[in-house]
């Protein structure tokens, strides 16, 4: 139950449809600061231990208890529970949010995510025995091309929650939020948002920010991640290979949570945890940077666009799809830190083709991240498939009836699975 991309995306799916469709329960793999966010939905809440031996048994168990007629997987992890709700007869939603290629899933499975107890074979069946498999963009379809049934998949854009970006922008000023952070009017900032780790590229953000510095007389910079965790070994690692990154270049660094308040703001780099709400770092950018070498389309591009902000992005998977070069984004080849910082210093340069870009990204929000876009096509996916079960729509119900709506659905939330 920490907070994520992944996660973020169910938890404002849920809320956006609670009044068409009974979700009940959500089933997490561990603990989290979300659980307070989903029983404030009404949304019963369980942790399962996903490593237990009988962690499939269980969760049979449990979903029969519950009475649930449906499945909403969250995340390719979930191929576990998506061949088990199709062993129980389950209608299933899987949506996919990862882009590993089909020659390495048993690496990203047990290697990169840890999950030593799932398979190539157990996700390649799981690929083809859903009903509904969901990829929030067309690139990331391709990716997995040959594994789902042609007409069990499409494509639907991950929305962004406008309304509560734009009462934020609203009733703040964007000089005092820059302060509460330590930034001052004339700082360029540059924010890398997201979990910190080797596949989000911050590494390549650390050596463009201090290439800018010391070699082309970016003296304002000042870079902000928000991300870090100390969870994972490798993402521990990560964060201190940053640090040496830094120090290596004289950059000074700083951890924000062990800054002193007066301090705060003034490191050439600040590395801060995974926060609950990002919406001031938003506002508080000049840039925001999605540098990934592994990624399918980051909330975080629709977000900054939201909030007028010019990104620059890695040209890979899915991203060219939401950012048009030169248009309402720079792209840059993944991996490239000389490209990153060349692409930096052209907005650095000049405030207008930031603020060019900038209402660029924000058109294109409106016209293809629309949140109620979103759920609307969620909505019809699951009526869909109600329509198609005869056990959930009755004798002769319609897809819409109160009866088809009654039946509760069972959700695993991102690496987790939830039912709805």
């Amino acid at each position: 139950l920490e907070r994520n991309g992944a996660n973020n995306f169910c938890l404002h799916l849920m809320s956006k449809l609670m009044a068409s469709q009974s979700f009940t329960v959500v089933y997490a793999p561990k603990e989290g600061p979300m659980r307070a966010d989903l029983e404030a939905l009404g949304l019963k809440v369980e942790i399962m231990d996903v490593a237990a031996p009988d962690f499939l048994p269980s969760l049979q168990q449990r979903l029969q208890d519950e009475g649930i007629g449906m499945v909403f997987a969250n995340t390719i992890m979930r191929c576990d529970v998506v061949n088990l709700a199709h062993k129980m007869g389950l209608p299933t939603v899987w949506v996919i949010h990862e882009a590993w290629p089909q020659d390495q899933l048993e690496h990203y499975a047990k290697e990169v995510f840890m999950m030593k107890s799932l398979s190539a074979d157990m996700i390649k069946e799981a690929f083809a025995n859903c009903g509904c498999v969901v990829f929030p963009s067309n690139v990331q379809k391709d990716i997995y091309k040959g594994l789902y049934k042609e007409d069990a998949a499409c494509t639907v854009y991950n929305g962004i929650p406008l309304k509560k970006l734009d009462d934020f922008m609203k009733s703040n000023e964007r000089d005092a939020v820059r302060a509460q952070l330590g930034y001052g009017p004339d700082d360029f900032v540059v924010l890398h948002l997201g979990t910190i780790c080797n596949r989000k590229g911050q590494l390549y953000t650390v050596k463009a920010c201090s290439r800018l510095v010391n070699e082309m007389g970016c003296k304002d910079l000042k870079c902000l991640m928000v991300g870090a965790r100390y969870i994972r070994d490798h993402e521990i690692e990560y964060i201190e290979q940053l640090k040496k990154e830094a120090k290596a270049n004289d950059m000074s660094y700083a951890r924000w949570e062990d800054t002193d308040e007066d301090q705060r703001g003034q490191a050439r780099l600040t590395v801060m945890d995974i926060q609950a709400d990002v919406t001031r770092y938003y506002m508080a950018a000049d840039v925001v940077l999605v540098p990934s070498l592994n990624e399918v389309l980051p909330l975080v591009i629709g977000e900054a666009m939201a909030f007028n902000k010019p990104v620059v992005c890695s040209a890979i998977d899915g991203i060219p799809e939401a950012v048009d070069h030169q248009v309402d984004g720079l792209l840059v080849p993944p991996a490239d830190a000389q490209a990153l910082s060349d692409a930096i210093y052209k907005l650095h340069q000049s405030p207008e083709l930031r603020n060019t870009i900038g209402k660029a990204g924000r058109d294109r929000v409106l016209r293809q991240f629309s949140y109620d876009v979103m759920a609307s096509n969620y909505d019809k996916i699951m009526n869909k498939l109600i329509s198609n079960t005869p056990s959930l729509r009755g004798s002769s119900a319609p897809a819409h009836s109160r009866q088809a709506r009654d039946h509760r659905h069972g959700v695993r939330l991102a690496r987790q699975a939830a039912a709805a």
